[in-house]
């Protein structure tokens, strides 16, 4: 019975308090037109304080409505999108008083030529069957290489030759665009990773649990590296120049020139880089105590080439071509002091060896990408990539033994043509079912050479064996 009556009494006192307040109605014009503003913003504000204490949306007559206002003096503020506020004459509601304070005409302020919204992606995005990285603005992405954004990527390993590994295992598949790439093969990927600026790369996705639409070549999982495709309107682009110890230095430049349909787009890169390599390495046996010292020397400088064009054919046809040309010259020296001894200390042997070595690096690719889409998220195209590597090498050695002393030529050209043509077709049926298939034909030819030749005293000749 006690939480009857008390109910009873909240209902009084709302009433009561209802009864007290008054009702401000009016309408909302624009000024030029006279047509009624709908969906405006208007507030009912304190005389003295200016305070707002109550507000509404006009409806679609440009009328409003504000109930339950307390006693006071007020006036009423009308607001909207891109318009100048408008304010009514200051008024004074009596307790359950209505009042029309009539028609307020609005008019138009200065007009929104363009409004940017600004974002920053993650640096880390996770989906169903790969890791996403994007490469961001820190100083390693306009600086560094596609090696160094590598380093800084969980579960990848970058070692000092540049050989890749993914959780441990080296055997994993380096993509560009989605694609193979000759250049991206086990024994050049490392130096044409250093070769690839940061700067030209959008994200770099690990794809650990690869769907049937990737090849099952790389076991521990899949790299794949996208580069950026600007498409800004006009001409615009970037230039970055760094300096580094020990003679380390690289620049580069960006550029892309936008129209409505149309998109040119290339870059230039050069680097000059350092490698320094010291090895001691210390044997005991139950016969012989082995010293052996390494130390080499490398300096690559590469430059790397790349342009291409994308267009909107049609609002549903597009059509990509684009090339890139990477030449890299790599000067090395080394040194290799092998010292033996008996467990009395005594020289049993000795080996020095002098090598000097050029090694003539150029990269080629190509591709060619047309798409047409249809429906809701459909699509089918063709694409076609060609990729070349060659490598010329000229090996000098000195070399000097305990018994005998010589010198020989190691000449090694090695070459890789990989053509790759594929045909796909995706169509979704629904939010949740997506249909993907597919062929694709791949073409690799191997090319290699090696000869030797020793010095007899006078010159080189070939050695036979």
């Amino acid at each position: 019975m006690r939480n009857f009556i008390l109910s009873v009494s909240v209902i009084l006192a709302m009433q009561a308090a209802a009864q007290t307040g008054g009702t401000v109605t009016g309408i909302l014009k624009e000024k030029a037109s006279g047509l009624p503003m709908e969906f405006a913003t208007v507030g009912l504000h304190e005389a003295e304080t200016k305070n707002v204490k109550n507000g509404c949306m006009t409806d679609s007559t440009g009328q409003f409505r504000l109930e339950k206002v307390p006693a006071g003096k007020y006036y009423v503020e009308g607001s909207y999108v891109g318009c100048t506020p408008v304010r009514s004459d200051v008024f004074t509601l009596e307790k359950g008083q209505t009042t029309d304070i009539g028609t307020l005409y609005i008019s138009e302020g200065e007009q929104l030529a363009e409004v940017v919204v600004e974002g920053r992606k993650p640096s880390f995005t996770a989906r169903l069957d790969r890791k996403v990285f994007n490469v961001g603005q820190d100083l390693m992405s306009s600086a560094g290489s596609a090696s160094d954004l590598m380093q800084n990527i969980p579960s990848i390993d970058v070692d000092l030759d540049g050989s890749v590994s993914l959780r441990g295992n080296s055997n994993v598949t380096i993509l560009i665009n989605g694609k193979p790439s000759a250049m991206m093969g086990t024994k050049t990927r490392g130096d044409a990773l250093n070769q690839l600026s940061a700067s030209s790369i959008e994200r770099i996705e690990v794809i650990t649990n690869p769907s049937a639409e990737y090849k099952p070549d790389g076991m521990s999982g899949i790299i794949n590296i996208v580069l950026k495709k600007d498409a800004k309107q006009g001409l615009n682009g970037t230039l970055n120049a760094n300096v580094g110890s020990y003679g380390r230095q690289n620049a580069g430049i960006n550029l892309n020139y936008g129209l409505d349909r149309f998109n040119i787009f290339g870059g230039y890169t050069f680097r000059r880089d350092r490698y320094d390599r010291s090895i001691i390495d210390h044997r005991v046996s139950p016969s012989d105590i082995i010293n052996q010292n390494t130390y080499g020397l490398g300096r690559p400088v590469s430059h790397a080439l790349r342009l291409g064009m994308n267009a909107s054919l049609t609002n549903r046809d597009m059509l990509e071509v684009a090339g890139s040309y990477n030449r890299r010259r790599f000067k090395r020296n080394e040194q290799v002091e092998s010292v033996t001894e008996d467990t009395d200390g005594e020289l049993s042997d000795f080996y020095f060896r002098d090598r000097d070595a050029l090694a003539k690096e150029n990269m080629w690719e190509a591709t060619f990408k047309y798409a047409h889409r249809y429906g809701k998220d459909n699509e089918w195209g063709v694409d076609y990539t060609y990729s070349s590597e060659s490598e010329d090498e000229m090996n000098h050695y000195s070399t000097l033994k305990m018994e005998e002393e010589g010198r020989n030529n190691e000449a090694v050209w090695d070459a890789n043509y990989l053509h790759i043509a594929r045909l796909y077709w995706q169509h979704r049926f629904s939010d949740r079912i997506r249909f993907m298939s597919g062929y694709e034909l791949e073409y690799l030819k191997a090319e290699q050479n090696y000869h030797v030749a020793d010095w007899n005293g006078t010159e080189f000749m070939p050695d036979a064996e």
